[in-house]
Protein backbone atom coordinates (compact mmCIF):
# COMPACT_ATOMS: atom_id res chain seq x y z
CA UNK A 1 0.00 0.00 0.00
CA UNK A 2 1.39 3.41 -1.02
CA UNK A 3 0.31 6.48 0.96
CA UNK A 4 0.31 10.01 -0.40
CA UNK A 5 0.70 12.74 2.22
CA UNK A 6 0.20 16.28 0.85
CA UNK A 7 1.75 18.85 3.15
CA UNK A 8 1.81 22.63 3.45
CA UNK A 9 4.09 22.27 6.52
CA UNK A 10 1.32 23.35 8.91
CA UNK A 11 0.63 21.58 12.22
CA UNK A 12 -2.35 19.66 10.78
CA UNK A 13 -0.31 18.36 7.86
CA UNK A 14 2.44 17.29 10.27
CA UNK A 15 -0.22 15.35 12.20
CA UNK A 16 -1.20 13.63 8.95
CA UNK A 17 2.42 12.69 8.32
CA UNK A 18 2.72 11.20 11.81
CA UNK A 19 -0.47 9.24 11.29
CA UNK A 20 0.85 7.93 7.99
CA UNK A 21 4.04 6.89 9.80
CA UNK A 22 1.93 4.89 12.25
CA UNK A 23 0.18 3.17 9.33
CA UNK A 24 3.53 2.33 7.76
CA UNK A 25 4.77 0.64 10.92
CA UNK A 26 1.52 -1.33 11.24
CA UNK A 27 1.06 -2.34 7.60
CA UNK A 28 4.39 -2.12 5.80
CA UNK A 29 3.09 0.66 3.56
CA UNK A 30 5.28 3.30 1.94
CA UNK A 31 4.91 7.08 2.13
CA UNK A 32 5.24 9.73 -0.55
CA UNK A 33 5.46 13.17 1.07
CA UNK A 34 4.69 15.89 -1.40
CA UNK A 35 4.23 19.63 -1.59
CA UNK A 36 2.66 21.65 -4.39
CA UNK A 37 4.90 24.71 -4.59
CA UNK A 38 3.32 27.95 -5.83
CA UNK A 39 3.89 28.64 -9.51
CA UNK A 40 5.29 32.13 -9.80
CA UNK A 41 5.70 34.40 -12.81
CA UNK A 42 7.61 32.34 -15.41
CA UNK A 43 9.83 35.37 -16.02
CA UNK A 44 10.96 35.26 -12.40
CA UNK A 45 12.91 32.03 -12.65
CA UNK A 46 14.92 32.76 -9.53
CA UNK A 47 11.69 33.16 -7.52
CA UNK A 48 10.42 29.79 -8.73
CA UNK A 49 13.73 28.13 -7.89
CA UNK A 50 13.70 29.67 -4.40
CA UNK A 51 10.24 28.26 -3.57
CA UNK A 52 11.05 24.82 -4.91
CA UNK A 53 14.33 24.68 -2.98
CA UNK A 54 12.66 25.87 0.21
CA UNK A 55 9.90 23.28 -0.08
CA UNK A 56 12.44 20.54 -0.79
CA UNK A 57 14.36 21.48 2.35
CA UNK A 58 11.20 21.50 4.46
CA UNK A 59 10.21 18.08 3.10
CA UNK A 60 13.61 16.70 4.05
CA UNK A 61 13.11 17.97 7.60
CA UNK A 62 9.71 16.28 7.77
CA UNK A 63 11.24 13.12 6.35
CA UNK A 64 13.90 13.20 9.07
CA UNK A 65 11.19 13.60 11.74
CA UNK A 66 9.40 10.49 10.47
CA UNK A 67 12.63 8.50 10.45
CA UNK A 68 13.11 9.47 14.10
CA UNK A 69 9.70 7.89 14.70
CA UNK A 70 11.00 4.62 13.32
CA UNK A 71 10.04 4.80 9.65
CA UNK A 72 12.69 3.23 7.44
CA UNK A 73 14.33 5.52 4.86
CA UNK A 74 13.42 2.93 2.23
CA UNK A 75 9.72 3.52 3.02
CA UNK A 76 9.90 7.30 2.50
CA UNK A 77 10.03 9.46 -0.61
CA UNK A 78 9.67 13.20 -1.13
CA UNK A 79 8.47 15.15 -4.12
CA UNK A 80 7.86 18.83 -4.90
CA UNK A 81 5.61 19.69 -7.82
CA UNK A 82 4.52 22.96 -9.37
CA UNK A 83 1.04 21.90 -10.30
CA UNK A 84 -2.30 23.44 -9.45
CA UNK A 85 -5.02 22.81 -8.50
CA UNK A 86 -3.84 20.49 -5.76
CA UNK A 87 -6.35 17.75 -6.60
CA UNK A 88 -4.90 17.55 -10.09
CA UNK A 89 -1.41 17.05 -8.71
CA UNK A 90 -2.77 14.34 -6.40
CA UNK A 91 -4.52 12.61 -9.29
CA UNK A 92 -1.39 12.62 -11.46
CA UNK A 93 0.86 11.39 -8.65
CA UNK A 94 -1.61 8.66 -7.76
CA UNK A 95 -1.48 7.38 -11.32
CA UNK A 96 2.31 7.65 -11.60
CA UNK A 97 3.20 6.24 -8.18
CA UNK A 98 0.47 3.65 -7.58
CA UNK A 99 -1.04 5.54 -4.64
CA UNK A 100 -3.89 3.75 -2.85
CA UNK A 101 -4.66 6.16 0.01
CA UNK A 102 -4.32 9.90 0.68
CA UNK A 103 -3.64 11.05 4.26
CA UNK A 104 -4.44 14.70 4.96
CA UNK A 105 -4.51 16.92 8.04
CA UNK A 106 -7.29 19.15 9.35
CA UNK A 107 -7.81 21.41 12.33
CA UNK A 108 -10.40 18.93 13.63
CA UNK A 109 -11.75 21.22 16.32
CA UNK A 110 -12.68 24.71 15.28
CA UNK A 111 -14.44 27.74 16.64
CA UNK A 112 -16.06 28.10 13.23
CA UNK A 113 -19.08 25.76 13.19
CA UNK A 114 -19.22 25.69 9.38
CA UNK A 115 -15.81 24.01 9.03
CA UNK A 116 -15.90 20.23 8.97
CA UNK A 117 -13.11 18.67 6.92
CA UNK A 118 -11.77 21.66 5.02
CA UNK A 119 -12.03 22.90 1.45
CA UNK A 120 -8.82 21.27 0.20
CA UNK A 121 -9.77 17.82 1.45
CA UNK A 122 -13.26 18.18 -0.03
CA UNK A 123 -11.81 19.08 -3.44
CA UNK A 124 -9.59 15.98 -3.43
CA UNK A 125 -12.52 13.80 -2.37
CA UNK A 126 -14.71 15.21 -5.10
CA UNK A 127 -12.23 15.22 -7.96
CA UNK A 128 -10.37 11.93 -7.41
CA UNK A 129 -11.46 8.37 -6.76
CA UNK A 130 -8.89 7.82 -4.02
CA UNK A 131 -9.93 7.07 -0.45
CA UNK A 132 -8.84 9.86 1.90
CA UNK A 133 -8.06 9.77 5.61
CA UNK A 134 -8.59 13.17 7.22
CA UNK A 135 -6.53 13.41 10.40
CA UNK A 136 -7.42 16.06 13.03
CA UNK A 137 -4.48 18.00 14.37
CA UNK A 138 -4.97 16.56 17.88
CA UNK A 139 -5.76 12.99 16.85
CA UNK A 140 -4.21 10.12 18.77
CA UNK A 141 -1.65 8.22 16.72
CA UNK A 142 -3.05 4.80 17.51
CA UNK A 143 -3.66 1.66 15.51
CA UNK A 144 -7.36 1.63 14.49
CA UNK A 145 -8.80 -1.29 16.44
CA UNK A 146 -12.32 0.11 16.79
CA UNK A 147 -13.71 1.32 13.44
CA UNK A 148 -17.17 2.86 13.07
CA UNK A 149 -18.73 2.72 9.61
CA UNK A 150 -21.64 5.19 9.53
CA UNK A 151 -24.26 4.28 6.94
CA UNK A 152 -27.74 5.21 5.79
CA UNK A 153 -28.10 1.50 4.86
CA UNK A 154 -27.95 2.24 1.13
CA UNK A 155 -25.47 -0.26 -0.37
CA UNK A 156 -24.11 -1.16 3.07
CA UNK A 157 -23.18 -4.67 1.96
CA UNK A 158 -21.17 -3.43 -1.02
CA UNK A 159 -19.53 -0.76 1.12
CA UNK A 160 -18.37 -3.30 3.70
CA UNK A 161 -16.94 -5.47 0.92
CA UNK A 162 -14.92 -2.48 -0.26
CA UNK A 163 -13.83 -1.58 3.27
CA UNK A 164 -13.08 -4.99 4.75
CA UNK A 165 -9.53 -5.36 3.41
CA UNK A 166 -8.57 -2.19 5.30
CA UNK A 167 -10.25 -3.46 8.48
CA UNK A 168 -8.38 -6.77 8.21
CA UNK A 169 -5.02 -4.99 8.08
CA UNK A 170 -5.50 -4.04 11.72
CA UNK A 171 -7.60 -6.92 12.98
CA UNK A 172 -10.12 -4.25 13.94
CA UNK A 173 -13.71 -4.56 15.07
CA UNK A 174 -16.08 -2.99 12.56
CA UNK A 175 -19.17 -1.31 14.01
CA UNK A 176 -21.82 -0.77 11.32
CA UNK A 177 -23.86 2.17 12.57
CA UNK A 178 -27.16 3.55 11.35
CA UNK A 179 -28.45 6.71 13.03
CA UNK A 180 -32.21 7.03 12.95
CA UNK A 181 -33.48 10.61 12.93
CA UNK A 182 -37.12 11.57 13.34
CA UNK A 183 -40.01 9.15 13.01
CA UNK A 184 -38.98 7.26 9.90
CA UNK A 185 -37.31 4.04 11.07
CA UNK A 186 -35.41 2.06 8.46
CA UNK A 187 -36.65 -1.24 9.81
CA UNK A 188 -33.11 -2.58 10.14
CA UNK A 189 -33.01 -6.28 11.02
CA UNK A 190 -29.76 -6.17 12.92
CA UNK A 191 -29.21 -9.89 13.46
CA UNK A 192 -29.87 -10.80 9.81
CA UNK A 193 -27.76 -7.95 8.48
CA UNK A 194 -24.92 -8.77 10.84
CA UNK A 195 -24.93 -12.43 9.76
CA UNK A 196 -24.92 -11.48 6.08
CA UNK A 197 -22.10 -9.00 6.45
CA UNK A 198 -19.94 -11.52 8.33
CA UNK A 199 -20.66 -14.25 5.79
CA UNK A 200 -20.00 -12.06 2.76
CA UNK A 201 -16.85 -10.51 4.19
CA UNK A 202 -15.56 -13.76 5.73
CA UNK A 203 -14.84 -11.71 8.84
CA UNK A 204 -16.48 -12.21 12.23
CA UNK A 205 -15.54 -8.99 14.03
CA UNK A 206 -18.52 -7.09 12.62
CA UNK A 207 -21.51 -5.87 14.60
CA UNK A 208 -24.52 -3.81 13.55
CA UNK A 209 -26.05 -1.00 15.58
CA UNK A 210 -28.95 1.41 15.25
CA UNK A 211 -29.38 4.47 17.45
CA UNK A 212 -31.92 7.27 17.52
CA UNK A 213 -30.69 10.83 17.84
CA UNK A 214 -31.65 14.40 17.06
CA UNK A 215 -29.11 14.61 14.22
CA UNK A 216 -26.91 12.09 12.43
CA UNK A 217 -23.73 13.88 13.48
CA UNK A 218 -24.70 13.79 17.15
CA UNK A 219 -25.54 10.10 16.85
CA UNK A 220 -22.17 9.30 15.31
CA UNK A 221 -20.30 11.39 17.86
CA UNK A 222 -22.03 9.80 20.88
CA UNK A 223 -21.61 6.28 19.51
CA UNK A 224 -17.93 6.85 18.81
CA UNK A 225 -17.37 8.06 22.36
CA UNK A 226 -19.21 5.04 23.77
CA UNK A 227 -17.19 2.59 21.68
CA UNK A 228 -13.91 4.52 22.01
CA UNK A 229 -13.63 4.57 18.22
CA UNK A 230 -10.23 5.07 16.62
CA UNK A 231 -11.55 5.75 13.12
CA UNK A 232 -14.83 6.76 11.47
CA UNK A 233 -15.60 5.58 7.93
CA UNK A 234 -18.12 7.03 5.49
CA UNK A 235 -18.76 6.61 1.77
CA UNK A 236 -19.24 9.35 -0.78
CA UNK A 237 -22.07 8.84 -3.21
CA UNK A 238 -24.62 11.03 -4.86
CA UNK A 239 -27.11 12.08 -2.17
CA UNK A 240 -25.36 9.83 0.32
CA UNK A 241 -24.95 10.20 4.08
CA UNK A 242 -21.61 12.02 3.91
CA UNK A 243 -22.95 14.56 1.42
CA UNK A 244 -26.02 15.23 3.55
CA UNK A 245 -24.00 15.76 6.72
CA UNK A 246 -21.47 17.92 4.89
CA UNK A 247 -24.20 20.03 3.34
CA UNK A 248 -25.94 20.42 6.68
CA UNK A 249 -22.72 21.39 8.44
CA UNK A 250 -22.07 24.18 5.96
CA UNK A 251 -25.55 25.59 5.51
CA UNK A 252 -27.00 25.15 8.99
CA UNK A 253 -23.91 25.53 11.16
CA UNK A 254 -23.98 21.98 12.48
CA UNK A 255 -20.44 21.21 13.50
CA UNK A 256 -18.85 17.80 13.72
CA UNK A 257 -15.87 18.54 15.90
CA UNK A 258 -13.85 15.47 16.62
CA UNK A 259 -10.37 14.20 17.38
CA UNK A 260 -11.04 10.95 15.52
CA UNK A 261 -9.59 10.44 12.03
CA UNK A 262 -12.18 10.16 9.28
CA UNK A 263 -11.76 7.77 6.31
CA UNK A 264 -13.76 8.66 3.22
CA UNK A 265 -14.24 6.18 0.40
CA UNK A 266 -15.80 7.02 -2.93
CA UNK A 267 -18.29 4.29 -3.66
CA UNK A 268 -16.99 1.83 -6.19
CA UNK A 269 -13.43 3.21 -6.18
Amino acid sequence: MNLLVPTDFSNPSHAAARYAAMLVKETGAKILLFHAAPRRDPLLERSNEFWVNKATGDLKKLEADLMEQGVSPSDLRCKVVQRHPLWKAVEELASEQGISLVVMGTKGESNKPDIWVGKTAIEIMEETRLPVIVVPERAKMVKPKSIVYATDLEDATADVQQLISFVRLFGAHLYVLNVEVGNSPKGMNRSVMEWRLREDALYNAISTHQVKEETVTKGIEKFCKAKKADLVVMFRRRRGLFERILHRSITKDVSYQTKIPLLIFKQGS
